[in-house]
């Protein structure tokens, strides 16, 4: 398959396992002070390299940490990045949420993206959204991207080689693809006015 995240994107259909469940505490305000945003019930581990925000079906303030991978596919030389984004348990241990934004081609700065539950053109962006379970290695529930919306982009604002710093936005709207086993998660999940921020490893 053309990226990484096509693969993985097809695993998740065959993983299965076990539950938990986490909360943290009090809401703040963010954005429209009418608008009291809640408080996710995962929490981020590290964004010494990257950090994301944004708004998790309208009521919820979603934060997780961000790694980007510059990569090369070596049957056809296209180099693009990946930015993975994960959220975990209280432990700040076991992974709870996954979700990437894969297939950015190198020269992107300044441009917008079509999110694709599979890229299949450059101009495409690969979207898969996961929920882990037990310590973290467990994958029980695979979200696919809302295809009968056109509000699924990514927008690359600054791109920095310098400094090997990666900005952009994004919204994204995923749909359960699998059977739920968690009656907390959502059928569906939608992340608006989303923001990121990361330095790549290469």
């Amino acid at each position: 398959m053309k990226y990484f995240i096509s693969i993985l994107a097809g695993c998740l259909l065959l993983l299965t396992s076990a539950c938990e469940k986490e909360q943290e505490p009090t809401p703040p305000t963010v954005g429209n002070p009418k608008v009291v945003l809640k408080t996710d019930r995962f929490f981020v581990k590290d964004t010494t390299y990257g950090k994301v925000e944004a708004i998790k079906n309208d009521s919820i303030r979603w934060i997780a940490g961000v790694t980007c991978n510059k990569n090369k596919n070596s049957e056809t030389g296209f180099t693009f990045y990946s930015i993975l984004c994960k959220t975990y348990a209280a432990d700040r241990l076991s992974l709870r949420e996954f979700f990437a934004l894969d297939g950015i081609p190198e020269n992107c700065e300044g441009k917008t993206f079509i999110c694709k539950e599979i890229a299949q053109k450059d101009e495409e962006i690969s979207t898969v959204y996961a929920r882990f379970y037990s310590d973290g290695d467990v994958i029980r529930e695979r979200y696919g991207l809302d295809t009968t919306i056109t509000t699924n982009f990514l927008t690359i604002h600054k791109l920095d080689r310098v400094n090997r710093r990666i900005e952009g936005s994004f919204s994204a709207k995923v749909i359960l693809r699998t059977p739920r086993f968690d009656p907390l998660n959502p059928y569906s999940l939608h992340l608006t006015s989303g923001k990121f921020w990361a330095n790549w490893q290469e």
